[in-house]
């Protein structure tokens, strides 16, 4: 049976058993005076106790060891006497570790460094990463069922292997803990990168090899860790012959890549030229698609409006209403093309790192001014109140890529428009603020529109992503609005910050540095 099927003996109980077995043995003058400090020894750190009297018995033993003592006795045999007599097994302490097999003090030290390992990613993971990393725990073969309240219950482990030998126990609990740091690698990997998640190891195998120092095969410990960690502590352990014959395979692989990244290079040469003419191809294409599909949506629209002005005069009001539903139905999918086909190819520039960016002092309640009047006729038509009074803004002067930030808030005022429902309210504001450390104005964007939820706040500013209720309220539409209000903002070194409930309309807030007058 393993030693967590039994009541455990206290440290006190378990140091006095092992000095009254100790006794029969140190009957010379230097093994007596080794027991008295053993006996003696009482520190107020448990751990630097136990390291303590692991030293002193170490010392101990190897005096007993020698000829010379009156008693010789081998630290093997001393240590099974201890270990049967003084129940080495059911003891917590460290010192104990000792005097237990060796397949039980690998065991063990799996135990202590995997713990370790998980006390330290629970400092560090929020708690939906640390969550998640316990479902993924589950998916282990042998390790779902020993998991609690995202606590890993280890005797439960051990009891699942229990009725093999120990050294089958020893290996099947070294294969399942090698998958779980695995795991934990990857998720501290993809959260913080593989330096802090690298770090972490060290830091845990460090931390308790300082701890266990007494150990003598301590480093076994290695033999769960990823095996990217600790090269430097695995480089240490190869006999002199094995690390010869890994550098000289090192050298042979060396030379080998050095050889195919020659070539590699000249490839890469001839396929840069080959990507530049591409990329000015693109740009070519870019611009002649943008032109020839803007130019003729820019006509329907503008020759949609001249013909609802035309209809109103001309047709009795009792014959306006279906000619003037076509006629705006026209308007509106055309001016939607045009939307879409500009945010498109502003997609583009961003992701191809071509935007540019070309500042000018400018006045930015012009700017947001401009925008309101051009909403201010579908707003009416919606019976939405859309509220911006520009003499009570800050007049200060901002140095702004006019068309990029004209961009970015035609996009916040018309979401804030198409997802306002009928007798609805927008209201916007421009304040003076504090943006890192410097003068800044806020420019408030708020409606009483359908609300965001929670649980889309993570993908709200990414490409092509559109909540459920947006979609169900604006069928049409290309998800790449707030993507590139983000971005845009972003390249002004501003920031745009959104609050919002679900069912209780949103605030869009924008920050942006000024320089004053």
């Amino acid at each position: 049976m393993f030693f967590f099927f039994k009541k455990f003996v206290s440290e006190k109980k378990f140091k006095a058993c092992a000095v009254s077995i100790l006794k029969k043995h140190a009957v010379q003058k230097e093994g007596l005076d080794y027991l008295k400090s053993i006996e003696s020894i009482s520190l107020p750190d448990a751990k630097e106790e136990e390291k303590a009297l692991a030293k002193l018995y170490l010392q101990l033993e190897s005096f007993l060891s020698k000829e010379q003592a009156k008693k010789r006795i081998s630290s093997e045999v001393l240590r099974a006497q201890i270990n049967k007599k003084c129940h080495a097994d059911k003891v917590q302490g460290n010192f104990s570790l000792i005097f237990l097999p060796v397949s039980k003090i690998e065991i063990k030290l799996f135990e202590m460094f995997s713990s370790l390992c998980f006390d330290k990613a629970r400092f560090q993971l929020a708690d939906p990463e640390y969550k998640k990393l316990f479902g993924n725990l589950k998916a282990i073969d042998d390790f779902n069922g020993i998991i609690k309240d995202n606590k890993i219950l280890w005797s439960d482990l051990q009891k699942k292997f229990y009725k093999h030998p120990l050294e089958k126990q020893n290996s099947q609990i070294k294969s399942v803990l090698k998958k779980v740091l695995n795991l934990l690698k990857t998720v501290l990997s993809e959260t913080f990168g593989s330096l802090r998640a690298e770090r972490l190891f060290e830091e845990s195998y460090k931390e308790l090899k300082n701890e266990l120092d007494f150990i003598d095969d301590f480093s076994k410990v290695l033999e769960i860790v990823p095996e990217e960690f600790l090269s430097s502590e695995r480089i240490e352990l190869m006999p002199k012959t094995k690390l010869e014959e890994e550098v000289r395979r090192g050298t042979r692989e060396l030379e080998l890549a050095l050889s195919n990244l020659s070539e590699e290079k000249i490839k890469l040469a001839r396929a840069l030229e080959e990507l530049k003419a591409l990329e000015g191809a693109e740009k070519d294409f870019i611009s002649v698609i943008s032109h020839q599909f803007r130019t003729p949506l820019s006509g329907i629209r503008w020759s949609a409006e001249v013909l609802e002005t035309e209809l109103l005069k001309l047709l009795p009001e009792e014959q306006r209403k279906d000619p003037l539903e076509f006629v705006r139905s026209i308007y509106e999918k055309s001016r939607f093309l045009v939307n879409v086909l500009s945010d498109i190819f502003a997609v583009l520039a961003v992701e191809n790192e071509t935007m540019k960016i070309e500042k000018k002092p400018v006045e930015l309640w012009e700017i947001i001014d401009d925008l309101v009047k051009d909403f201010q006729k579908e707003a009416e038509s919606r019976k939405i109140k859309l509220i911006f009074s520009s003499s009570a803004v800050p007049i200060k002067e901002v140095f702004l890529d006019q068309e990029k930030i004209k961009h970015a808030f035609e996009i916040l005022i018309r979401n804030a428009v198409n997802y306002t429902p009928e007798n609805g309210e927008i209201k916007i504001a421009i304040q003076e603020s504090e943006y890192l450390g410097k003068p800044a104005l806020a420019v408030i964007v708020k409606d009483s529109g359908i609300g965001i939820a929670k649980e889309d706040f993570p993908r709200l500013f990414t490409k092509f992503f559109r909540a459920k209720n947006a979609i169900k309220t604006v069928p049409d539409g290309a998800g790449l609005g707030l993507y590139l209000a983000k971005n845009f903002i972003e390249a002004h070194n501003g920031r745009l910050n959104a609050e919002s409930e679900l069912g209780k309309g949103s605030v869009f807030t924008v920050f942006l540095q000024f320089i004053a007058n």
